[in-house]
């Protein structure tokens, strides 16, 4: 518990102080998955734009949490479900905050748990703040949040906080008509 409060501050903490260099450190390639574990892709800026730019053409749900966030993981099936209905015209890409060392042991384990069938990353080593930033400067860092994009690729909706199924089914349905 106490290792999971340390990550989740060192991933909302402010900017490094002056004279702090942390080195940058290279995305990571995918690990590769098993026929009973989705594939976790570590993911830095750069990488999520990418993954951002693949999915357009649907509408996509794009939600960072964490397995040790409480709320992340009670509003989780609800995503899993929403995206399950509508497969050819929702991408859910679920970007996780845990530290990359528990991919392993809990990150994939949660993932198949929850029949997650969308695409899965893993914000990779280093610097938080500038990813956090990049994602949405109104953002602080604290999980869950979900944005929502059109199928053009532009942001429609941003919730900070956890969602519900409900929420998501009456935020998406106006937009799923221009999705493929």
């Amino acid at each position: 518990m106490i290792a999971a409060a340390i990550v989740f501050f060192s991933m909302v903490a402010g900017p490094a102080a002056a004279g702090d260099i942390r080195p940058s450190v290279p995305a990571a390639p995918a690990i590769p998955s098993t026929p009973t574990a989705p594939a976790v892709e570590f993911v830095d800026s750069a990488g999520l734009t990418r993954a951002l730019e693949a999915a357009q053409g649907k509408v996509i749900v794009l939600n960072f949490w964490a397995t040790w966030c409480d709320p992340c993981r009670e509003e989780f099936p609800d995503l899993v479900r929403l995206a399950a209905e509508e497969p050819r015209r929702i991408a859910l890409i679920a970007v996780s905050l845990d530290d990359p060392d528990d991919i392993e042991s809990r990150v994939r384990p949660f993932l198949r748990a929850m029949n997650f069938k969308g695409r899965a990353l893993v914000k990779g080593p280093g610097d938080p703040d500038p990813f956090i930033t990049g994602v949405d400067p109104k953002w602080s860092g604290g999980l869950p949040a979900t944005f929502i994009h059109a199928a053009d690729g532009q942001r429609v909706h941003a919730v900070y906080g956890a969602v519900t199924y409900q929420m998501l089914k009456e935020t998406l349905a106006p937009l799923l008509t221009s999705a493929r």
